[in-house]
């Protein structure tokens, strides 16, 4: 189904887009009906930490659409394709609004000076980090140069799994009932340096 009924006060929540009738019946037989619609909230994908003069593309769930910036003078965005160049340093919510429903899905990114450190995370220089075979059906080998924390996230912001790993070679299974999908993997080395990888995983 689309949507269900939750408790009593009958609020209905969206599961999936589409459309569907909520019946509510009377003990004594009648009953009142309501068409109800769902549609898609496009879910945004990309860094949330930059430096001035980065750039990346942020990927939508939904395709068509206009991309926007909260603040372009922080973080100025390609409205066709969610090109994104980070100008200075603040905070900057990235938002893509569907040209089919008019849903907006957003994104908030901290775009940070070369000079400075955001709490938790200082600006020594990358070091190697590989994630391979990217997709992948659930078992990564990770090669670091340095000790460090790999948290997977959902491309919403919801952690799905943190890693410690060793300098060298690394092996982790994902957890089993990890949705296929696209996932933000970002690595934490004790040398300051942060690495961030698009995954892929299929099922």
């Amino acid at each position: 189904g689309v949507a269900i009924p939750v408790g009593p006060t009958t609020v209905v929540t969206g599961v999936s887009a589409g459309s569907t009738v909520i019946t509510y019946t009377m003990p004594s037989g009648c009953y009142s009906t309501k068409a109800i619609v769902v549609k898609t909230t496009p879910v945004i994908s990309a860094l949330s930490i930059m430096t001035v003069g980065d750039t990346l593309t942020a990927l939508s769930s939904v395709s068509g659409g206009t991309w926007s910036s909260s603040a372009a003078a922080v973080a100025g965005v390609v409205s066709t394709s969610g090109f994104i160049t980070a100008m200075s340093a603040g905070s900057v919510t990235i938002s893509f609004t569907a040209s089919s429903t008019g849903c907006v899905g957003s994104w908030e990114i901290y775009v940070m000076n070369a000079s400075e450190s955001k709490p938790g995370i200082t600006n020594a220089t990358a070091s190697m980090f590989s994630i391979y075979p990217n997709p992948t059906v659930g078992t990564l080998t990770i090669n670091t140069e340095v000790d460090g924390r790999l948290l997977v996230q959902t491309i919403d912001g919801r952690t799905a799994g943190s890693y410690e790993l060793t300098a060298g070679s690394n092996t982790i299974q994902l957890a089993s009932d990890l949705a296929a999908g696209v996932y933000m993997c970002q690595f934490m080395g004790t040398d300051g340096s942060m690495q961030h990888v698009r995954m892929v995983l299929q099922r």
